[in-house]
């Protein structure tokens, strides 16, 4: 699903998404989500870390968006698993903000992302427009949810 809210559209993906061969957030960039949420519980490895954020830095860049990568937190560890909370907000494959401790709990993440400047890169991008052309018989099957929009109130307001 892809959310509008207000000027903004976003989509989420779920943990493993991040590691499929297609994964969503390239036909939700496609149908428009500039931010891309990862919701994760992927647990922690040697390695892992310089991994999971040349993906994450890779996706960003090629969907011209700003990924946002969350995983669980050490909190939420178990005796099989460790989840280190690690996260990472990359736009248009630069990494802008990362969490720096290698076990990490309670924490908030925060920095500014340039929309517009995602917006007018894509515009840009005749490769990006190519395959929106192309993929568009998939992308159409993506449910919009308008959040906070008058366009949602009228329409229930008139039994739509």
């Amino acid at each position: 699903m892809l959310f509008f809210f207000g000027y903004c559209k976003f989509g989420v993906e779920i943990c493993e998404d991040l590691w499929a061969p297609v994964p969503p957030s390239a036909m939700l960039s496609l149908e428009g989500a500039e931010i891309i949420l990862n919701l994760s519980a992927s647990n922690a490895t040697i390695g892992k870390g310089e991994y999971l954020r040349s993906m994450v830095k890779q996706y960003s860049g090629s969907n011209i968006c700003t990924y946002v990568y969350c995983s669980a937190g050490a909190g939420e560890s178990t005796q099989d698993l460790i989840y280190s909370g690690h996260s990472i907000i990359s736009e248009n494959g630069t990494i802008l903000k990362e969490n720096q401790k290698t076990i990490d709990n309670d924490y908030l993440l925060i920095c500014d992302t340039d929309l517009g400047k995602i917006r007018a890169d894509r515009r840009k991008n005749k490769s990006f427009k190519d395959c929106q052309v192309f993929y568009e018989k998939i992308t159409e099957k993506i449910t919009t949810i308008y959040c906070g929009d008058e366009k949602i109130k009228n329409s229930r307001a008139n039994g739509e």
